[in-house]
């Protein structure tokens, strides 16, 4: 397999031309998602499109709309949606979410995003695109939630996924928005490690949220728990049956 090209089973992403490669938190977060009901669905800074086809997979019938601020990676997002069973029902627009948000009408009752890692630092040199792209210089996760909090339908769900150390800071956003944390879920590469990611659902009425923790391999790399091939079971080349 090509390194700018990855296989899953039902639609292919090209790479070439954007820094943010298909990635394992991508996958778990389009994988982890709740899918219940969803009509309109919104993949927010979308990359290659991973997400966006995902979603279109798992949501026969949605509507998927995805932004990308960034030009090139937009046009390789809309390639991949292109050669895609699904390109009628997914659309990317390369545009920032802040100007999509003040420009759209539309309601999500799914948003997803797996967003910048590392808050920008002032006087930070840069270091090539693929940095660049996971510092939150263009979206602050601040401004993230407030555009969430606006295009969320009363009953829509956002999911995300991020580092353990980032998670407090953006579950303290989301409370001043009054988005509330329903689902967590901490993901350990190992048995013996400890989590290194955390996904969240963020919903606008409160309820016990629900807590568990995922790992992704057995003592033995590349040997993947039943956990992990169950939930990504329906993408991954190597897990078909």
């Amino acid at each position: 397999m090509s390194a700018n090209v990855f296989h899953f089973q039902r639609f292919s992403i090209t790479q070439d031309r954007t820094a943010f490669k298909v990635g394992t938190d991508g996958i778990l977060l389009g994988a982890w998602a709740d899918d219940t009901a969803v009509s309109h669905a919104l993949d927010i800074g979308t990359g290659t499109g991973l997400l966006a086809l995902m979603l279109a997979q798992r949501c026969p019938g949605s509507r998927i709309d995805a932004v990308e601020i960034d030009a090139s990676a937009a046009a390789q997002a809309a390639e991949n949606v292109n050669r895609s069973q699904w390109s009628e029902r997914v659309q990317v627009m390369n545009t920032a979410v802040q100007t999509f948000t003040r420009r759209t009408s539309q309601r999500y009752d799914l948003i997803v995003s797996n967003p910048p890692f590392f808050a920008a630092q002032a006087g930070l040199s840069a270091r090539g695109q693929r940095e660049g792209t996971r510092q939150t210089t263009m979206l602050t996760h601040e401004e993230l939630i407030g555009c969430v909090d606006l295009l969320l339908a009363e009953n829509g769900r956002f999911c995300t996924i991020l580092p353990i150390a980032a998670a407090g800071a953006i579950l303290k956003n989301a409370a001043t928005h009054k988005l509330h944390c329903t689902r967590k879920t901490a993901v350990r590469s190992m048995p013996h490690k400890s989590p290194h990611r955390m996904l969240l659902q963020f919903e606008r009425v409160a309820k016990p949220a629900q807590i568990d923790t995922l790992t992704i391999e057995t003592a033995q790399h590349h040997v993947y728990t039943d956990e992990f091939i169950a939930l990504t079971r329906q993408f991954y080349l190597s897990f078909v049956d």
